[in-house]
């Protein structure tokens, strides 16, 4: 039970960040360039005759954009781990943005807006805490036996 409980309370740009690395090592570019991303993983035929290749990188990009919107409605929540949500998510970000200044890999356009999304993460969930905590009402213990 409390194993899941910590499984729930890690952010899931964490798995993210992991999925990426991933993706990064099984093609053997970790430390260089990020070839990896730029495999093509489908092609969409539009009814206009366009066709649209879908490359492992949009996928990543539209992962995290889900994930951000469930990462924002988690913030929503008022909770006693919500300190420990917003430290987690922190470090999330500073592992994003360590990847992106330190390793190779890290160094390109969809590294970058996957770490301004945990960024946006960690702004929002700390900007929709303190409007909570300003907008709740606190009951007194002597208000409770009315």
């Amino acid at each position: 039970m409390v194993f899941m409980k910590m499984i729930k309370s890690i952010p899931s740009f964490f798995y993210l960040l992991l999925l990426y690395n991933f993706i990064l090592i099984l093609g053997q570019s970790w430390t260089s360039d990020s070839s990896t991303l730029k495999f093509v993983l489908f092609d969409l035929n539009l009814a206009s005759g366009k066709v649209i290749s879908f490359y492992i990188e949009h996928i990543l990009l539209v992962l995290g954009m889900v994930i951000l919107y469930f990462e924002i409605l988690r913030s929503t929540r008022n909770s006693l781990h919500t300190v420990i949500d917003h430290t987690l998510s922190t470090l999330v970000f500073i592992g994003f943005f360590t990847q992106f200044l330190l390793v190779p890999s890290g160094g390109n356009f969809t590294f970058l807006l996957l770490t301004l999304m945990s960024l946006l993460d960690v702004v929002a969930g700390f900007t929709i805490s303190i409007s909570n905590t300003r907008n709740s009402q606190f009951v007194t213990p002597s208000e409770l036996t009315r």
